[in-house]
């Protein structure tokens, strides 16, 4: 937590602190809300501040590839903890999200736009 000069304490999200692409983020927020195209590309747009298909194409990928680095997360803290079936369950619902994204006709376009 990070307390402001006004006195209010504002919650810090340090997960994945890092320099990185803000499309990064982007892309896990809407994998994770929005997965269908139409309705992401509304978010996209108002995130952007204006329509961008190659950089819409590498937010999408981005969003993959955090469900498939989140999948192997829990899939890891599964064998560290055996038996615990959050970790098992999580790692196979961010399986399932990555999964249906790959399977989407348009994704070897996205790939080749970025």
């Amino acid at each position: 937590m990070v307390m402001r000069a006004d006195q209010r304490l504002l919650l810090v999200d340090w997960d994945c602190a890092a320099m990185m692409d803000p499309l990064q983020d982007l892309g896990s927020l809407l994998q994770e809300i929005r997965p269908a195209d139409p309705d992401a590309r509304e978010v996209f747009e108002m995130y952007w501040g204006s329509w961008d298909q190659t950089l819409f194409d590498r937010c999408r990928v981005y969003g993959v590839a955090d469900c498939v680095r989140w999948s192997l997360i829990g899939i890891y803290a599964d064998l560290v903890r055996p038996g615990t079936l959050e970790y098992a369950k999580f790692a196979d619902w961010q399986l399932v999200r990555a999964r249906a994204a790959l399977r989407d006709p348009c994704f070897g376009d996205r790939i080749r736009s970025i």
